[in-house]
């Protein structure tokens, strides 16, 4: 069960009519010129992006730029033109703050090993959410450290791929267990550390595809109370089907930012951003699965500066489905 689509339809309800209608009511400023400069400045991830504009941005303003136009400027060094006038008064950041646009989720998976990289993780604007291995060493006081910058935490649960020479782990969930033996696996990787409100699939495009298996595995974490994303590392996984029939709590990626599994590159994870976009503005949500490459940190280093001022809203699971439950997902700035 992915969601109630009862739930979906009311929360979806009239939104490209409400966005559309702000984009050409007397806000377009937002949307047609801030906006568009923005994208062009803050997302335009070439040679140009960190540069400054030039002699022209010296005499552009007549007055200082407000804090929020500083803040911005100093972590993306946005040209001054992107300051005062196109940032305020019209956006502002109680604005922002209460803008109520598509949800979106981050997740960064495989998370544990590499220190450096998860400090840059942690150190993203947020709420995002950190998948960590559980045989991963030090993970519990990695996972206090991003409880405390307010990310969402994930157990990345180790199960059986497709082919045998990817190798998912100590611990790892076979089709060839038994159920006993599955059972005391999957006991042991939930052990290993505390604080997660979900479970995600490390790998697993074999054990995903096994309805026996996956039983076994949503009703433990349904049980605890968790609920579980389907990393979709196969089209034949049966996870969001066993789900709705046993009642658990489930949800389906929806884009890998880097599905090549390698450090491929800032172009092709900005690709796979605009699908996320895309894809949220359809269905009123999308979640991301991201891995703490180079490059795919550094493309959202600066694609999260200006996702909220495109009208989205960077979210978690637990924050989601809570909005499902209530029956509720306000978009308030495009009412």
């Amino acid at each position: 069960m992915r969601h109630s689509p009862n739930l979906l339809k009311r929360m979806t309800s009239g939104f490209s009519s409400r966005f559309g209608q702000y984009c050409i009511s007397g806000a377009a400023l937002v949307c047609g010129v801030t906006v568009g400069a923005l994208m062009a400045n803050v997302t335009g991830f070439g040679s140009q992006l960190f540069a400054d504009s030039g002699s022209p941005e010296q005499n552009y303003l007549a007055k200082p730029l407000d804090p929020f136009a500083q803040e911005l400027r100093s972590v993306a060094r946005l040209p001054l033109e992107l300051g005062q006038q196109a940032l305020g008064p019209v956006l502002t950041r109680e604005r922002l703050e209460a803008s109520s646009g598509p949800r979106i989720v981050i997740i960064f998976d495989d998370v544990g090993f590499d220190g450096a990289a998860f400090d840059r993780i942690r150190a993203l604007p947020g709420p995002l959410t950190l998948s960590f291995l559980p045989y991963a060493p030090n993970v519990n006081q990695m996972v206090e450290k991003a409880k405390r910058d307010g990310h969402e935490i994930l157990l990345h649960l180790p199960m059986e791929p497709v082919r045998k020479a990817n190798n998912p782990g100590p611990n790892a969930l076979t089709t060839a267990d038994s159920d006993a033996q599955l059972k005391q696996k999957l006991q042991t990787n939930l052990q290993l550390f505390n604080g997660y409100v979900g479970v995600n699939n490390h790998m697993g495009s074999r054990l995903t595809a096994n309805k026996r298996a996956m039983k076994l595995v949503l009703e433990e974490i349904n049980r605890r109370n968790l609920y579980f994303v389907d990393s979709v590392t196969t089209g034949r996984t049966v996870a969001s089907k066993v789900a709705e029939e046993i009642g658990a709590n489930a949800w389906n990626r929806d884009v890998f930012l880097d599905a090549d599994h390698g450090d491929t590159g800032a172009p092709n994870v900005k690709a796979r951003l605009d699908e996320l976009e895309q894809k949220a503005l359809a269905n009123g949500y999308a979640i991301a699965i991201a891995h703490p490459y180079t490059s795919t940190i550094e493309t959202l280093e600066v694609w999260l500066l200006s996702v909220e001022l495109r009208g989205f809203n960077l979210t978690t699971i637990t924050k989601l489905q809570a909005e499902f439950e209530s029956g509720t997902q306000a978009l308030a700035a495009f009412r």
